[in-house]
Order: C-alpha cells, then structure tokens, then sequence
C-alpha cells in the first residue's frame, strides 16, 4: 500500500510542473486556483499518511511475539518509504508554496507594466490639462488674452 504512493506522488509532480510552466508563460487566476487545490490535496494526503507513518513507527518499535525477524525487517523498509513519501509530499508542498509567490511576483510585475504606462500618460497629459484651464476661463482682464 506505501509503494502504491510513490506513482501518486509522480501525478503530483507531472500536476505542479505543468502548472509551473502556466505561471511563467500566462499567470491567470485559474491557474492560482490550480496551485490551492494541490496544496490541498497534498495537506489532506499528508494528515492522512502522516496516520499510516504512526502505525508503521509503533509496530516497528514494539516486539512483538507474532513477528518473525524478516516481518520485523519489512516493518523498518515499510516505514522508510513511508518517511520517503512524506518527504516527497513535503517538497511539493515547498513547491506549491514557491508556485504561489512566483505567481504573486509575476502578477506584481504585470501591474508594475501598466503603471509605467499610466504614469507616461498622466506626465504628458496633466500639464496640457493645466494649460487649457488656464486658458479655458472666462476672465476679461488675462495677460495675452486679446493679443493677436
């Protein structure tokens, strides 16, 4: 049953790559969306297989009467790989965390863009706005008003 989670571990790992390469082609809020769910699943399998690594860790320290030397030596491979897999849900979990601050950071670089362009716009327009305020009024006495 722990050997059948190392493939699960792998869909996981096909999972995040592939949501890598959308936060650095095309950062959208489907694919944060794709980076929670993970992290959720991955929480839920660990809590969960955290349980399995208990069991395994108690029957391993207790001698038990009814195991034979080579159980016993089962026992501790068993529980190595279940230490194995909880690493390996850990590390993607790392990674899904590192997923989401890429994410914030290209979102942060995007807005970062439009304000660049925002603040060009407003340079160039606000003193031609100013200009024809000045010149807009209706005052009867303005320097320059009836030179021609």
């Amino acid at each position: 049953m722990v050997d059948q989670c190392f493939p699960v571990m792998e869909c996981y790992s096909e999972r995040l790559e592939a949501v890598e390469s959308k936060v650095l082609n095309r950062p959208s809020p489907a694919v944060i969306r794709r980076i929670h769910e993970v992290k959720h699943e991955l929480l839920i399998l660990r809590r969960e297989f955290w349980l399995m690594r208990e069991l395994l860790h108690a029957l391993q320290r207790v001698d038990h009467a009814n195991f034979s030397p080579t159980a016993s030596l089962f026992l501790r491979d068993v529980y190595d790989h279940s230490v194995q897999v909880l690493d390996l849900m850990e590390t993607y979990r790392e990674v899904a965390i590192g997923l989401t601050e890429t994410f914030m950071n290209a979102m942060s670089h995007r807005m970062n863009e439009v304000m660049k362009v925002l603040t060009l716009i407003a340079t160039i327009f606000m003193p031609l706005s100013f200009l024809a305020g000045i010149f807009g009024m209706n005052f009867e006495h303005m320097p320059e008003l009836k030179s021609t």
